[in-house]
């Protein structure tokens, strides 16, 4: 803020989530509510804030705070939940017990919960799979999934890397390999034909009904997945 004292608003939202991570929430409101007036159209400083009057029981504030946000981007009923899991995508919380007080802030402020069970993706690193595991778990097996825009699909691996990727509509082929912790997948069509890595989770709460036992975490989002069965 020395340094840079004309913009002031970025450090005072900053200094408001290292109080939030402390559980210091008041101190954290008081500097979200500043850091806003300096800066009223910075909307991750709006989200933050409903999550602190969430958590503070400041009902009405969260409510309002949420409604602002709707009127500036337009979130839908149904793209509330969406909104929420993009909320803390960018919350790489390290500690857990933090990342469940934000996710339980959003849900108090009135954002939607998620069909998955854990309310967020529990990306921490007790779940995440290692290269072997990911290996074992996909490469010679048959995985599937859905999303709202394609609906469900499957990948069948081969135990060389080499994969079909089928939908209801259309499909497409490529190949895959382990680096380091990684699944490096390239599809002949699909994404430009790009090379791209993701790392691979276990959902403890998932389900096979729900077809989210596992997920991917790579540069295109997050995708949910459990083994065809």
């Amino acid at each position: 803020m020395r340094l840079d004292p004309h913009n002031p608003s970025r450090y005072l939202a900053v200094l408001a989530m290292a109080h939030f991570c402390m559980g210091e929430l008041k101190e954290a409101a008081t500097l979200g509510e500043k850091a806003l007036r300096l800066n009223p159209e910075n909307l991750g400083i709006a989200t933050n804030l409903a999550v602190f009057y969430g958590l503070l029981g400041r009902d009405q504030e969260a409510r309002a705070m949420l409604d602002t946000l709707r009127r500036k981007v337009g979130y839908s009923t149904e793209s509330q939940a969406v909104a929420r899991v993009w909320a803390i995508q960018f919350m790489p919380f390290k500690d857990r017990a933090v990342a469940d007080r934000y996710a339980e802030g959003l849900l108090k402020a009135g954002y939607l919960p998620r069909t998955i069970s854990a309310g967020y993706f529990p990306a921490f690193k007790e779940n995440q799979l290692t290269g072997e595991k990911i290996k074992a778990l996909l490469f010679g097996w048959t995985i599937t999934g859905s999303s709202s825009h394609i609906g469900q699909w499957w990948i069948d691996f081969k135990r060389s890397g080499e994969f079909t990727w089928r939908g209801a509509t259309r499909s497409d082929s490529g190949k895959s390999r382990i680096e380091g912790d990684m699944i490096c997948t390239q599809y002949q069509k699909n994404w430009w034909g790009l090379d791209q890595c993701a790392t691979v989770f276990k959902n403890p709460s998932g389900t096979p009904e729900s077809k989210d036992e596992y997920f991917f975490v790579g540069d295109t989002g997050i995708s949910t997945f459990s083994p065809a069965r």
